[in-house]
């Protein structure tokens, strides 16, 4: 798996690389279903939820990340598939 960027490329302390919850997601889940997230963080599984048509729900308890991982989410266009 490629890793997420590093440095000053990335939003996020620990991010982690979007084909992780991507694989899992597509493995785990059907199109329509909703995704919950319980750790937010920088938004990767509701990007990759987005991206496979499911819903994505989450949560994140420092008003930091969850204000990035909102703006990330905001401005995100799904690729198509």
């Amino acid at each position: 798996m490629k890793p997420q960027g590093s440095g000053d490329r990335r939003n996020h302390v620990a991010p982690f690389p979007n084909e992780l919850p991507f694989r899992l997601i597509k493995a785990f889940s059907y199109v329509g279903e909703t995704i919950l997230d319980p750790f937010v963080g920088s938004g990767t599984t509701l990007l990759a939820a987005a991206d496979l048509k499911r819903n994505g729900i989450g949560y994140e308890i420092n008003p930091e990340i969850a204000f990035e991982a909102a703006k990330s989410l905001k401005n995100y266009q799904t690729k198509l598939l």
